[in-house]
């Protein structure tokens, strides 16, 4: 018998069936696929991958054919194998099991090629992106061409090839392609033209025309994008004319568009960028929503409840840690070890806060205590017991008001939107400093996506994540594919605020932190001359008449905008109090700089110390239970915050510092061979009366004794 490829797979050339015959006269028939045993007047048949029971033995010696019984049943041996027809049956169950083995799968790859091949060609076609979820509906339940073949004996393998038809062989081929090499090759295509069909609307959806890589980010609608953004980058910009190509392109309608941003601030630029933007184009906004977290959460309860609720009155205005004094009061009180009475309250209250940002139950917070050394202790117990009496206690007052707190708003939200997947009613969603997400905020993002057809816009910049404190997991944004599933990162890495000294000078400051996501920024505007700049003081008491001397030098270049940029908010105290005229002069803590910028950027007091920069105020180890896990880097988040202040500027960064009290991030400032050392001349601070700027500025430096040296 000789066995060839056909369609449909085995067959024999032959009509006539393939009898092997053993003695004492049992025979083996195998016919149209089927192997038919008789020994005496006992008949049993084997078919497919029940064939596998069968195989070429020896028994005392000698081949003999082996039936195993089913589910480990008896087992029986018949003699009287010879060794041609032992290799012919060996052979013949081996072709039969292999093709059994892999007959389903292939029939379905053979279904899904053209399916596959459709997509792609279409989607070309038409320039639309393909996304990852269409893919992976087409893929769905295909084996690999590596995992199928792993279900075979090596005998099996080497028999596949003769069983296969030619349909069936294309199959296993398509099942060992690189199917997302394939979109991506596509996409990449896709991409090349619509920037080129689109190059008139990509330059003008925006005042200034977008970068390719800020229009790259646009067009890559795929159903999870993490947008990488480094500061300055216009990723506003990036958002804005999303929501116009996707409207433009009919993608999707505006009413189905959701932009979700961190403050009402951010929320109502977004709103009168796009208003502006979509308008001046001719493009319909109407409907297209953007809001705050909050405000969208409620909106959902409202929906779903048939009402919003009201946000109880003793969470807003600053309240919340009278409330919480006043709920432990109702709990008998406590004495917590090392715990002051007026600190309780505040740290039972931002405990509570990280407890519902994190979703955390009793178990789990407990589970965290008996993980944690150093904390499986009594002060721990003691402090959780008062913790859940309060924690009940408030949970008992918003029910009898009927409201609810911020937290516990976003997480009905989500509630309500993994319940009723009818309420998720929008099909681009898009998400504003995503590296300040905590995990309520996640969950609630996660809850808005359809298992297929939402797409999703993620953009922050983990260099930036400086909010841990208020319930930010950076993990969220990290490991971003594990959170909301397989996604694609975009990068925008020109930033349009600094030059290219600052944006040097920051990126090898903070990306000393291996673990954070590499980028490298570029500044669109290049290279200005003027480098960060480090003025070192004999003595704090001369840092006030240093930047007084430094702010007259600024004024000479004209009209400015200067923003002194402070660790904590009493380092205003060390600004002048006379400004000189021509500089606009703004006081804020670099947590409230996020999202600005100015033309010159102060650091007034980067010290060491408790109050210095990095801060070396510790939290109390007690909400390690309750907050996202720490960056074992050191000063991993000051860092992030140190960075956030040198991008805001977009001419020139001076940190100030005292001799002998230099903080550790002006030590590293110091070995950076692109930043420039000012040392102020003791003689020249003491001839400083009151406020007077006589302290020489960078520009006149050498007529006053200043000395300048580059540290590399």
């Amino acid at each position: 018998m000789r066995w060839s490829p056909a369609v449909g797979g085995l067959r024999q050339d032959c009509p006539v069936p393939q009898t092997w015959t053993g003695r004492p006269g049992w025979t083996l028939t195998l016919e149209a696929g089927r192997l038919t045993l008789r020994d005496g007047e006992r008949v049993d048949t084997f078919a497919g991958t029940d064939t596998a029971r069968l195989r070429v033995g020896w028994w005392w010696f000698r081949r003999c054919l082996v039936i195993d019984g089913p589910a480990h049943g008896a087992r029986r041996r018949l003699p009287g194998l010879n060794r041609r027809d032992g290799e012919a049956i060996r052979t013949t169950l081996a072709r039969i099991v292999a093709r059994a083995k892999v007959r389903d799968a292939l029939a379905l790859a053979a279904a899904r090629e053209p399916v596959f091949a459709r997509l792609l060609e279409t989607r070309v076609r038409t320039q639309r992106w393909i996304a990852y979820d269409d893919v992976s509906a087409v893929l769905a339940g295909l084996p690999r061409r590596d995992a199928l073949l792993a279900t075979l004996t090596i005998a099996e393998r080497d028999a596949l090839p003769a069983t296969l038809s030619e349909s069936e062989a294309r199959a296993l081929a398509f099942l060992g392609e690189d199917h997302r090499g394939h979109v991506a090759a596509a996409n990449a295509e896709i991409a090349r033209r619509e920037l080129a069909a689109g190059k008139q609307f990509f330059a003008t959806v925006e005042k200034s025309p977008l970068t390719k890589e800020q229009a790259r980010a646009v067009v890559t609608l795929d159903n999870r994008v993490r947008v990488v953004a480094a500061a300055g980058s216009g990723k506003t910009s990036v958002m804005v004319a999303r929501a116009a190509y996707a409207i433009r392109r009919g993608f999707v309608d505006p009413d189905r568009v959701l932009m979700l941003a961190f403050n009402a601030d951010a929320a109502a630029e977004l709103r009168e960028r796009l208003e502006a933007r979509l308008g001046a184009l001719g493009l319909p906004h109407e409907g297209v929503e953007a809001a705050t977290f909050h405000s969208f959460g409620l909106s959902v309860i409202g929906e779903a409840a048939g009402r919003k609720p009201r946000i109880a009155p003793f969470v807003e205005g600053g309240r919340d840690v009278d409330k919480v004094r006043e709920l432990i009061a109702r709990a008998g009180g406590a004495e917590i070890e090392g715990v002051a009475r007026k600190e309780l309250a505040p740290l039972v209250r931002s405990f509570m806060s990280h407890v519902k940002a994190n979703g955390l139950t009793r178990e789990e917070v407990a589970r965290r205590a008996s993980l944690t050394p150093g904390l499986d202790v009594a002060r721990t117990r003691a402090f959780l017991d008062l913790y859940w009496q309060v924690h009940d206690l408030w949970q008992e007052d918003l029910r009898a008001a009927r409201a609810v707190d911020f937290d516990d708003m976003l997480t009905m939200a989500a509630e309500h939107l993994e319940r009723d997947p009818g309420l998720a009613r929008w099909d681009l969603v898009m998400v504003d400093e995503f590296q300040d997400t905590s995990r309520a905020r996640a969950r609630l993002v996660r809850a808005l996506l359809r298992p297929r057809g939402t797409y999703l816009l993620a953009v922050g910049d983990d260099w930036q994540a400086i909010n841990r404190f208020a319930g930010a997991d950076l993990s969220v944004m990290t490991d971003f594919d594990a959170v909301f599933g397989p996604a694609l990162t975009r990068r925008l890495e020109t930033t349009f605020r600094s030059p290219q000294e600052i944006a040097d000078a920051a990126g090898r400051f903070v990306s000393r932190n291996h673990a954070q996501i590499a980028k490298t920024v570029r500044a669109a505007r290049g290279a200005s001359g003027t480098p960060v700049t480090v003025v070192r003081v004999p003595r704090k008491g001369d840092l006030t008449a240093a930047i007084a001397a430094h702010l007259a030098g600024l004024a000479d270049d004209g009209d400015a905008t200067v923003d002194v940029l402070g660790r904590y908010s009493f380092d205003e105290k060390l600004l002048p109090s006379r400004r000189p005229s021509g500089l606009t002069v703004n006081f804020r803590t670099v947590h409230r700089s996020k999202g600005l910028e100015a033309d010159h950027v102060i650091l007034p007091n980067v010290t060491t110390g408790r109050y210095g920069f990095p801060g070396s105020i510790q939290e109390d180890p007690l909400l390690a239970l309750a907050m996202p896990g720490a960056d074992p880097f050191e000063h991993a988040e000051e860092r992030r915050l140190f960075y956030v202040a040198l991008t805001r500027a977009r001419r020139s960064v001076t940190v100030f510092t005292v001799a002998g009290r230099e903080s550790p991030f002006v030590e590293e400032l110091l070995e950076d061979p692109g930043v420039v050392v000012r040392e102020v001349d003791p003689r020249a601070v003491a001839e400083v009366a009151g406020e007077s700027p006589s302290i020489p500025t960078q520009s006149a430096r050498s007529e006053a004794g200043t000395g300048t040296l580059r540290r590399g």
